[in-house]
């Protein structure tokens, strides 16, 4: 999924205007999904993280980044893929958190407000869960960290 996710980013037209890194695990990790399912929900972040990184003149922050990563842990004993969406933007207003995953609460005038909401529906009905909080990247302002958290399969691979 990191892989296909990377190849769509760099085919956009006209090119993004924030830099999406990647990294994750030297092996495959393998969850029960549907691979365009969860394309659909990392588009979905890294798409949120960009537009909390545009400022209204449209030109980011040469310092503005969002990093995907994969990683693999354990929780209570059971092996977890863990898909990380980080970025460096003005992060979550205070006021905004208890609304975040209620559907029809947009964050952005041009939003519907349904994107994170389906999104953790669909991580959910996988056994997994969908998290936002802070980001420890380095930039200018807070930062935003989603966590995806899916049990560890043989189904689908994420590389």
């Amino acid at each position: 999924v990191l892989g296909a996710h990377q190849a769509q980013y760099e085919q956009c037209d006209p090119p993004q205007t924030v830099r999406v890194e990647y990294s994750g695990n030297t092996y495959p990790v393998g969850v029960h999904a549907d691979e365009n399912q969860l394309l659909n929900v990392l588009t979905e972040l890294v798409s949120n993280a960009q537009a909390a990184l545009l400022p209204p003149s449209g030109e980011p922050d040469k310092r503005s980044r969002i990093h995907v990563a994969l990683r693999v842990r354990l929780d209570a004993g059971a092996p977890r893929a863990v898909l990380l969406v980080e970025d460096n933007g003005p992060g979550i207003p205070a006021s905004r958190e208890p609304f975040l995953f209620e559907p029809f609460s947009p964050g952005r005038p041009s939003d519907m407000g349904l994107g994170l909401y389906l999104s953790r529906l669909l991580i959910q009905g996988l056994g997994g869960t969908l998290a936002i909080g802070g980001s420890p990247l380095p930039g200018p302002t807070a930062g935003t960290v989603v966590e995806i958290s899916l049990p560890v399969a043989a189904s689908v691979v994420i590389e």
